[in-house]
């Protein structure tokens, strides 16, 4: 069938949610209505997206500037302390700010607080960049202290609220009990002239700025998301974020961010599949990324867009510019003739066939729900094949060989080279992947291994994931070293940073993606080893459709986006898989086995 309506959002009414309710059984139940009501085909791989608010409201998830009072006065005692880089927000910051400050106030203390300027981390604005411009002002190096502030600007009020935060937040503050002076900066270390006990409030640049106040000297730092880890007076809490995400509730009381609640997406994925048939995503979202044209504010004050999200929903979106394709790979082509240039086995989808047992190019995922999704760098290029070429995507494990043949399906996509003795039964698209093997270490061992030669040491432990190439690569340059093998890649990461292991074998793109979050690995020598390449098998003699493949291979391979894809299957692997074929229900026919 011809695809001829795109993305559709649709909100849907539900009851008032309160603490304590089954917020999982009030979306299945609201959704199901709706779609039932409105007459509303559910599809696989529609989402269904929650609002952290009522998440949280239902977890009853709740503090109070008491709360926030003990926990800050039990961390910083009498020190003064240094708040910076609020956010100017009432409903985001304002009870936080009171109970912060009488925290202070209970331990006699001073707060010193720091605003960014010209705006806040979002983009609320304290003074324009035209004004700075006029009066000679450089943000990044020049400091100012209140008098000199109000001096060059006087008051400045937000755009949309009408509120001086400057004046506002210095009489919350006082109105705790608290002394408060105000300064003006943007290097989070101009605080430490003032206190070695600081206080960050930023949201995304939060461990950034603690690890540079830490260098600096600073005592003690905490971010927003180090108050309310854990109940205070059996108040709510977030173990992981804190007070970050909060808003306001009352005026004396703050709605947390949700605690851990995977088992709220789990639980409706399941209940819609099970009531339907389609296989849906379930995410629980906070805010999202956009700007407000007008005010230039981003939708940014949530520690992340997501808590809790279904496996599909995992990784990047992938954009395909149809302008960009109508202005050059297609220019010569009507939209009715570049419909009739690529034909289908059924009009209008992409069919694929895979044999899913060759992780991480294609594998069953399994989720903590015990359900198994089809995942693996291969799936993900198929659907970005079919979104590509404007086509509705499926895919079918089955004895793919044969199908191909016998061109009962369009594709092939399971670990395909191009050997010779397959080119009687399909064509062969270009090179997709040569994923390269690297030996990794960690910073304090690098000198150790100026070769792979140097590896081959008995006294060395050596790690690779279990079944995997990486074993193959150990026993080939390592021989005479200790071969350790562990179940999954972040078991054989966390042994190299624990000492454990003195190196290990790990695929490269997989190795740099670890090294970006620990910066003690070093991802130090390429390993070689033959390969061919990855290719797709395209149906014997569709040339049409062999070209948009391969048009769909080259922009994958331009944007970046394959190497996400390689990433994301790795990372799947590494948990709960199943390879092979599912049963006649649908579900795991043993077993499953840790990948």
């Amino acid at each position: 069938m011809q695809r001829t309506i795109g993305t559709v959002s649709r909100g849907v009414r539900a009851p008032i949610i309160r603490q304590g309710d089954d917020i999982a059984q009030i979306v299945i139940d609201s959704v199901l209505d709706a779609v039932k009501a409105e007459n509303i085909p559910l599809h696989d791989r529609d989402v269904i997206a929650v609002t952290e608010a009522v998440v949280a409201r239902a977890q009853g998830n709740y503090a109070s500037i008491d709360d926030i009072a003990a926990d800050v006065h039990q961390k910083y005692g009498s020190n003064t302390i240094g708040l910076i880089f609020p956010i100017l927000s009432r409903n985001r910051f304002s009870v936080c700010l009171s109970g912060i400050a009488k925290g202070a106030a209970l331990g006699g203390s001073k707060i010193v607080l720091m605003f960014s300027y010209p705006s806040d981390e979002v983009g609320n604005p304290l003074v324009s960049l035209d004004a700075l411009d006029e009066k000679g002002i450089d943000p990044w190096t020049d400091v100012l202290d209140l008098a000199r502030y109000r001096e060059l600007f006087g008051e400045n009020k937000h755009p949309f609220t009408g509120v001086d935060y400057v004046a506002y937040y210095s009489d919350l503050i006082r109105a705790e009990g608290a002394e408060v002076e105000v300064i003006f900066a943007n290097d989070p270390r101009e605080i430490l002239k003032h206190t070695k006990y600081v206080l960050n409030c930023d949201i995304h640049s939060r461990a950034r700025t603690k690890r540079r106040l830490r260098a600096a000297g600073a005592e003690l730092v905490c971010g927003l998301d180090d108050i309310l880890t854990a109940p205070v007076n059996g108040s709510g809490c977030n173990e992981k974020y804190g007070l970050l995400g909060s808003n306001k509730a009352t005026e004396t009381t703050v709605k947390l961010f949700p605690r851990e609640c995977q088992d709220v997406v789990l639980k409706i994925q399941k209940g819609i599949t099970e009531a339907t048939g389609a296989h849906v995503e379930a995410m629980v979202y906070g805010d999202g990324a956009f700007k407000d044209p007008v005010g230039g504010i981003w939708e940014l004050a949530d520690p992340v867009v997501s808590p809790a999200y279904t496996a599909g929903l995992a990784g990047k979106p992938n954009e395909l510019k149809l302008k960009f394709l109508a202005d050059n790979d297609f220019a010569d082509l009507s939209g009715d003739e570049l419909k009739a240039a690529i034909t289908t086995v059924s009009e209008g989808t992409l069919t694929v066939a895979t044999s899913p047992d060759f992780a991480p190019y294609e594998f069953y995922a399994i989720g903590e729900d015990g359900q198994a999704t089809l995942a693996g760098f291969e799936m993900s290029l198929a659907q970005y094949i079919a979104d590509y070429l404007g086509l509705e995507l499926e895919v079918v494990p089955m004895d793919f060989l044969m199908e191909l043949q016998n061109k009962s399906v369009d594709l092939g996509m399971a670990g395909y080279s191009p050997k010779p003795e397959r080119e009687n039964i399909m064509d062969f698209s270009d090179i997709f992947y040569t994923g390269g093997q690297s030996f990794v270490t960690t910073q304090d061992k690098a000198d150790l291994f100026a070769s792979l030669e140097d590896t081959n040491k008995a006294e060395y432990s050596i790690g690779a994931q279990t079944g995997s190439i990486q074993v193959d690569l150990a026993q080939t340059n390592s021989p005479d070293a200790e071969l350790i093998q562990l179940p999954k890649v972040t078991d054989v990461i966390t042994d190299l940073l624990a000492g454990n292991l003195d190196g290990a074998y790990i695929e490269t793109v997989v190795a740099e993606t670890y090294a970006k979050n620990y910066p003690e690995l070093n991802v130090l020598l390429d390993v070689p080893y033959e390969q061919e390449g990855s290719v797709v098998g395209v149906s014997k003699g569709n040339a049409a459709l062999l070209e948009g493949v391969n048009r769909a291979i080259a922009a994958v391979l331009e944007d970046g986006t394959m190497d996400e894809f390689i990433t994301q299957a790795n990372e799947l692997a590494s948990g709960e898989t199943y390879e092979g074929l599912l049963d006649e229900n649908g579900q795991v026919a043993e077993t499953p086995a840790e990948g």
